[in-house]
């Protein structure tokens, strides 16, 4: 398998563990009612105010300082662009919510190489008025990926 393509990879692993860690942004996204955030993976910045707190940036720039290890080397690609979105569902029945995280990474070419990560989530707190984060555990997790058109 070429390097590029080894790309696809990567943006499925950057989404699998950005999913591991990903409680608090899920509690901020029902709290808040905004189910999608962006990160930038170049720089850890994260794209909405309401969470872009010190817990989530940690998150942020973990996954960030981790992509930028993984392509030093042996990777050696040059990438123009690095995004994280995830989307996190409506909270049914008080106990179940989903995740979606979606890694682009943009090479020098112009190239844009997509990992998808999906967690079905069921609450063990659910989530209350005045409650802290929502602690979920993971099931049903599927991950895909997908290569540039030719």
């Amino acid at each position: 398998m070429g390097r590029r393509r080894q790309l696809i990879g990567v943006a499925v692993s950057m989404a699998q563990k950005f999913s591991v860690s990903a409680a608090h942004f899920a509690y901020v996204a029902w709290s808040s009612d905004i189910q999608t955030v962006c990160i930038d993976l170049l720089t850890g910045a994260i794209s909405t105010n309401q969470f872009d707190v010190a817990r989530n940036r940690t998150l942020a720039q973990y996954c960030s300082e981790n992509l930028a290890q993984i392509m030093s080397d042996p990777m050696r690609i040059e990438l123009q662009e690095a995004t994280l979105e995830a989307t996190f569902g409506d909270v049914w029945l008080q106990r179940y919510t989903q995740s979606r995280i979606v890694v682009s990474l943009t090479d020098e070419r112009g190239k844009v190489w997509v990992g998808k990560h999906v967690e079905n989530h069921q609450l063990i707190d659910p989530p209350a008025e005045g409650i802290g984060p929502i602690n979920a555990i993971q099931r049903d997790a599927t991950s895909t990926g997908s290569a540039p058109s030719p």
